[in-house]
């Protein structure tokens, strides 16, 4: 081989195997066999440059949104700033989670706040009036209801239910139509305001009588401060009539009065024990079609009790009451089974 064509050879084959070589010490920084050198360093007084550049840019493109106005399509939108420049931001707080109390129906006769948003339950009740007096035909009346409770979005829980009866001497069970129960709690969450107070109304069109209408005022809480759940005490005023007076032998059929209970927790989330009494007025429905206070007398009082499996995947709440009154039946039991989940 010719000479100089042999030396241009060596000299591109050292040229091809130096270049990695070279590379790695570029700028004064060795890499390492096999490593690529990193990029040089612009000088300071560029870096400072672009630095400026960027900023410029940025203040550029916020300024609209802080003016209140649109970026622009395909342009980054700037957070809103206060005068000072810091940044606002925003927080969704969801509700506050009531106590797991709140969320039984820990008296039969007496309501007490609201299910949280998410919480269903499904009941099934039984309420005997046994031994009614003879002047209101006597026997054994059996009411029977079906009923779905939903806690739809913070204040408010709407419940749904089917009504059945079995009226005193028969053999018949009559539905009796489907009723509609809205509860509106006057505070957001549970201890804000003191005794919890919540608005009541019940819309009951009756198949085979005059729709009724049912107002409440529920209010209720913990008794012992720094002990939540263990003494719950509830109350209610109430108001109930006919809408169609004049069109039910039955008349206004008016009922007012004051429920109230208590109960203390025996076993944590198992069982609670505790007590109830309404009194007040009622027409017993014995036809009155003028204004005025229903015409007899009530007062019954009784045991309650709630027993529930952990996790409230099964609970049977009652109450027993005795009649004092002679318009009031001996007993008035009144047993609920029920169950609770979330959406």
């Amino acid at each position: 081989m010719d000479p100089t064509l042999r030396n241009a050879s060596l000299l591109a084959a050292a040229i091809v195997f130096a270049a990695p070589a070279l590379g790695q010490t570029a700028g004064g920084f060795t890499a390492g066999p096999g490593l690529a050198a990193p990029a040089p360093k612009p000088a300071p007084d560029a870096q400072a440059k672009k630095k400026k550049a960027e900023g410029a840019a940025a203040a550029g493109e916020a300024a609209p949104e802080a003016a209140g106005k649109s970026a622009g399509p395909g342009l980054p939108t700037a957070a809103p700033s206060d005068e000072a420049g810091g940044e606002y931001r925003t927080r969704v707080e969801s509700y506050r989670q009531s106590p797991a109390f709140s969320q039984d129906r820990d008296f039969p006769g007496t309501r007490f706040w609201r299910l949280d948003p998410g919480a269903f339950e499904v009941e099934g009740w039984w309420t005997g009036e046994v031994g009614l007096p003879a002047k209101l035909g006597g026997g054994q009346d059996n009411f029977y209801q079906l009923e779905i409770e939903m806690g739809l979005v913070p204040h408010i829980q709407i419940d749904i239910y089917a009504n059945m009866d079995n009226p005193p001497h028969t053999a018949d069970y009559n539905l009796d139509g489907l009723a509609v129960e809205i509860r509106y709690s006057i505070a957001r969450d549970y201890g804000e305001i003191w005794g919890n107070p919540v608005l009541y109304l019940e819309f009951t069109p009756q198949y085979f009588n005059s729709p009724r209408l049912e107002g409440r005022l529920l209010f209720g809480g913990d008794v012992l401060p720094g002990k939540p759940g263990f003494l719950v005490a509830a109350g209610n005023l109430y108001y109930e009539q006919n809408l169609l007076p004049s069109q039910t032998p039955d008349g206004i059929d008016a009922e007012l009065g004051v429920d109230a209970a208590a109960s203390f927790n025996v076993v944590n989330d198992v069982l609670r024990l505790g007590a109830e009494v309404k009194g007040g007025l009622d027409d017993h429905a014995v036809a009155r079609l003028t204004t005025g206070l229903p015409q007899f007398p009530v007062l019954l009082a009784g045991p309650n009790f709630i027993v529930k499996l952990p996790g409230n995947q099964l609970k049977l709440m009652g109450t027993v009451f005795f009649g004092t009154m002679p318009y009031d039946p001996v007993v008035e039991p009144m047993l609920v089974l029920g169950s609770m989940f979330h959406g």
